[in-house]
């Protein structure tokens, strides 16, 4: 009985330790520019590429930034599916389509 205690006392305690170390290191999920794949955004064509607020880029599109052709973005996430979660040197985190993302994939 007493090892329950001993084995449910280490679980507290390494959970508490893993939340006080995540409240040291801020609340953002989101992992810092430094670490991400840098890409650039191709036109293909277009004028600009709109980054929408959702992955599927449903219709009506949710546009919350238009993007210039060679524009530098920090690519957060590439699930190898229409869209790459990107964010932008202004600080805004969205979806662009794959195609649009110069340098993601091979």
């Amino acid at each position: 009985m007493t090892g329950k205690f001993i084995l449910l006392g280490a679980l507290a305690s390494l959970a508490l330790n893993t939340s006080s170390r995540a409240a040291e290191l801020g609340t953002s999920c989101a992992p810092p520019l430094n670490a991400v794949l840098i890409s650039k955004i191709s036109c293909n064509g277009y004028l600009s590429v709109p980054m929408t607020a959702d992955q599927e880029q449903s219709l009506p599109l949710q546009v919350i930034a238009t993007l210039e052709c060679g524009q530098e973005v920090g690519v957060l996430s590439d699930a190898e599916g229409y869209t790459v979660n990107i964010h932008t040197t202004d600080g805004k985190n969205g979806y662009v389509e794959a195609s649009k993302c110069f340098g993601t994939r091979g």
